[in-house]
């Protein structure tokens, strides 16, 4: 599984110059089935007040995967031999979905990617925006978005409520301890007794350690 997992970007990459057109094309479709299962699955979610999962168990981590899959959304905009309408489907329920997951990191991500890509149209950009967080404001009229709203406006409370600073100070202490070659591979659940340290550079630091973390990288 390592030698695969170590091939396998390599091949990927020989495979998308090769054949980008045609693998652009099926990953866009590929997208859009994923987008369309999630809502099957989760899409109930936002109606009961709760951040939207898509088919995982964590917004954060859907928060990124969107992300990856905007960015060849954005890209399949390029080629010429892309559905459009497709794209833009698939732009504008990421869009959504990305709000409604509450992720402020995929928020962040959006906006970086988005800005980026239509940086010749930023004044059109900026409408879109400002269009959205008044439709938001609409909707929440009739639908509970505090889970969402809440997440933005109270992001300097963020460390402390979601228990951040409480798993990063107690692996801070395990990381001075072993700073070299880290804990284990378990040792946040051992030493910490979470799954989810909220950040993926802490825990690499307390699994493995320096060294593996910067080969990582």
């Amino acid at each position: 599984l390592t030698i695969i997992s170590l091939l396998f970007p390599l091949y990927l990459s020989v495979s998308l110059l090769k054949y980008k057109e045609s693998l652009l094309k099926i990953f866009n479709y590929i997208i859009f089935c994923f987008i369309i299962l999630g809502i099957f699955l989760n899409g109930h979610l936002i109606f009961s007040g709760a951040r939207y999962l898509g088919f995982s168990n964590n917004a954060n981590l859907f928060g990124f995967s969107a992300l990856f899959w905007l960015l060849i959304v954005l890209i399949n905009f390029s080629n010429i031999t892309s559905n459009k309408k497709l794209c833009w489907i698939n732009f504008i329920l990421l869009t959504i979905l990305i709000i409604f997951s509450g992720s402020r990191n995929a928020m962040v991500g959006y906006i970086v990617l988005t800005s980026f890509y239509f940086r010749n149209y930023l004044r059109q950009l900026f409408g879109s925006v400002v269009f959205m967080i008044i439709l938001l404001l609409i909707i929440n009229s009739y639908i509970d978005l505090s889970f969402v709203t809440d997440r933005f406006l109270n992001i300097k409370n963020s460390v402390s409520d979601s228990g951040r600073d409480e798993f990063w100070n107690k692996a801070i202490y395990y990381i001075s301890n072993n700073l070299l070659w880290g804990n284990g591979m378990d040792a946040n659940i051992r030493l910490i007794d979470t799954g989810n340290i909220h950040n993926v550079y802490v825990r690499f630091l307390l699994n493995i350690g320096l060294i593996c973390t910067v080969f990582c990288l």
